[in-house]
Order: structure tokens, then sequence, then C-alpha cells
């Protein structure tokens, strides 16, 4: 199949998102001027990202310092298992933290049949009122040579009838209308391409307070695309695409209040092998987030917004068998906007920014990869030259 044939059929990230009650209140969730770089920067290897494309049971994660007060993180969980020819029982668990806090998602179900499959999932919780029910139909297997499964999922199914007070909850708000989270995951595979796309969007859900008039309410879409075309040992295509939209909004007798939440990324880049000890890894990125709250009082509005363009290289030199010493540069133009409240001054800025990376990764396929890395402020030496530090990790089992 030529590439772009396969660009217009293909296909799965795993997307995995949950509300819970506290997520509809309106939050000023912010990134930082370089925060685009750190992201990028904080990203699994090639070899990393192509062995948990097809990895069943495993885990990765992505740790690293975005500021001097927060960290990114990124974790994913997945177990898969078949007892029987006609059963699969599987469990995934996802939690990303970047411009804000995330609850994590965790997902289990229970599918039925051989090639195609059907039953029931959900997510296992302590508080009965924000459990989540549903059932998925699946073909094939997850992370297989080809892979489809639609989900439908009634999001906090028990809570009105669940949500009693007790020493750590006040019963004060009760769903008007219940969420319902629609998902659609593929995955194809082929000699020489990979390709995995999710979408995932979220039915309007509307909070009412008891004994109040006031109202809170949120919806949340998002696409995700990955795709390889090539060979590792020759040259490696790689293209990426996600894009993710949030909208919640507040309402009582004496204000009302809105937020709009978007961010997204592409990415084109190259891997090519390079001489006998080196691999480069050579691209274009492009990031924009922006939080934008509006109310009937001036004074609440917020509007942050972020837009990086950035160019990219990694390299990889092999020390010994399994390991390697890798070293990064990314130069980017960082946009920041930010409209705050009338108490406080705009807070523009735009720069050109320049980082370097240097750090250690060792490497077992499917059963093991560490990567330990640094980066340094080229555009702040004279200044601050540390800038962070990261751990990305990928095992199977």
């Amino acid at each position: 199949m030529k590439p772009l044939l396969a660009l217009l059929c293909c296909c799965l990230p795993c997307t995995l998102w949950g509300w819970e009650v506290e997520d509809f209140s309106l939050r000023r969730d912010y990134l930082e001027l370089e925060n685009h770089l750190d992201f990028r920067a904080y990203q699994l290897t090639t070899r990393q990202r192509l062995d948990w494309a097809t990895t069943r049971n495993g885990f990765a994660g992505s740790l690293g310092s975005i500021s001097m007060e927060r960290f990114y993180h990124d974790t994913e969980l997945r177990i898969s298992k078949e007892p029987a020819p006609w059963l699969e029982v599987y469990l995934r668990q996802r939690q990303t933290e970047f411009a804000g806090p995330q609850t994590p998602a965790t997902e289990v179900g229970l599918l039925f049949g051989g090639l195609w499959r059907f039953g029931p999932v959900g997510s296992p919780v302590h508080e009965k009122r924000g459990g989540d029910l549903g059932y998925a139909l699946q073909y094939g297997q997850a992370q297989g040579a080809e892979f489809l499964r639609l989900s439908w999922i009634n999001q906090d199914v028990f809570y009105n009838e669940k949500n009693v007070r007790s020493p750590n909850h006040d019963p004060a708000w009760n769903y008007a209308q219940t969420p319902v989270t629609r998902r659609l995951e593929a995955g194809w595979m082929a000699p020489g391409q990979l390709w995995q796309f999710a979408w995932e969007a979220q039915s309007n859900a509307r909070l009412e307070a008891q004994g109040r008039s006031m109202t809170r309410q949120g919806s949340q879409a998002g696409v995700k695309l990955d795709g390889y075309v090539g060979e590792l040992a020759s040259g490696l295509w790689h293209v990426r695409w996600w894009g993710q939209g949030e909208q919640r909004a507040e309402t009582s007798k004496q204000a009302k209040a809105r937020q709009d939440i978007a961010s997204h990324w592409a990415e084109l880049a190259y891997d090519l092998p390079w001489g006998r000890h080196w691999r480069l890894e050579a691209g274009l990125a492009q990031m924009t987030y922006r939080n934008r709250i509006q109310g009937q009082d001036v004074a609440e509005d917020y509007d942050h917004q972020l837009r990086t363009n950035q160019a990219f290289g990694f390299f990889e030199y092999a020390l010994a068998q399994g390991s390697f010493l890798t070293t990064s540069l990314q130069v980017g133009q960082a946009d920041l906007r930010q409209g705050w409240p009338v108490e406080r001054p705009p807070g523009d800025a735009s720069s050109t920014e320049l980082k370097a990376g240097l750090g250690y990764l060792f490497y077992r396929q499917r059963d093991l990869s560490l990567h330990a890395n640094s980066t340094w402020d080229l555009d702040l030496v004279s200044s601050r030259k540390w800038d962070g530090g990261s751990v990305m990790l990928v095992f199977g089992f």
C-alpha cells in the first residue's frame, strides 16, 4: 500500500479520559514559554515507541521537569489475557499531566467471542457513584496486525443513586444529564508500515446543585494518529498528530462563566542509521495550547495561549550492545499570550528557544528500555545552564 493511501485509510494510540465531579470546575491551567520544547524532549525514543506500539502487556512512562514547581507526567499500563480461546480480559490505565493535574483513567473489559468479540467494559472505583459501565465490540487483537474496537461507556452511571453524604463527601450536586463516552480505536500493520488511530468523544454532562440555582456542565473530544513508514534498519518516516478540546460552564442566578480548552500537536520526523554506530532522528513539530475563561465579570476573564514551531534532532551513539549515548538539539519559536483579570498586566512574550539534551539509553528489545536524559537551556547559557531532567521507561511482561 502506498504511504499516501495508508494515511487516508489508517489507524490507534490509546486515548482514555474520564470525568470526576471536580473536573467540572473552571481551572486556570497554564504553560510556560519553553514547555512545548520540554514536551518534545520527554517523548519516548523511536525504538521505545515502536516497541510500545505492539506491546499488549506492559508499562510505558515518562517523567520530566517543566518548571521549578511542576513535572510533565505521562504513564500507561496495559494488561490483556485470554484464559480461554473465546474470552479476553483486559485492563488499561492512562494518566497524562502537562498544563494541569488530571485524574487517572482506568478501564477493564470482559470480551467474548473469536475474531469478533463483544462484552461489558467499565471502571473500578472505590465510591460506587463514580463507576462507569458500557460495552465494546472488537475485531482482532489490540496492538495486533489488524485491530478495531468500538466502545460505548455510560459514565458515573450510578451517581445519583449512590450520591449520599459521608465524612469525605457533601452530596450537593446531582446529574441532570449523565455523560456518555464513544470511542473508536484501530490499528493496521504491514511490512514496512504501522498505523494507529483513536477517536473519543464525551457527550455533554450537566450537574445541578441541590437547593441552589446553579449548574455545571462539560464535554470533551479528541483524535490521535500515529504512523510509521519504512524500516528501523534502513530509514523510517514517522507521522504524529493529535488534537483535543474541552468545554465547561458554570451558571447561577448571579453569574455565568464558560471555559474552552484546546490543544494540538503535529509532527513529521525521519529516523535513519548513520554509519556503524550512529542513528539520527530529525523532524519538525508544531504545538498549540489555549485555555480561555469568559465570564460576566471581566475581572474573572482569563485567556492563556502558547504556540510553538520547532525543529529537532536526536542522536544515538552505540556504546555496546543495548547501550547508547543520546544527544539532542531543539530550536523553536514560542509565542505566549496571556490575558489576566483586570488587576494584573498582560503577560505576553515571544522567544527563540534553544535546548540541548544529553542522556543514556539502556535498551533490551520488548523486555526493558530505560532512557535517562538531561536538558540544557542554550539560550540562557549565561544565567542558567541546567534546565531539567527526565526518565522514560518501557517494559513488557
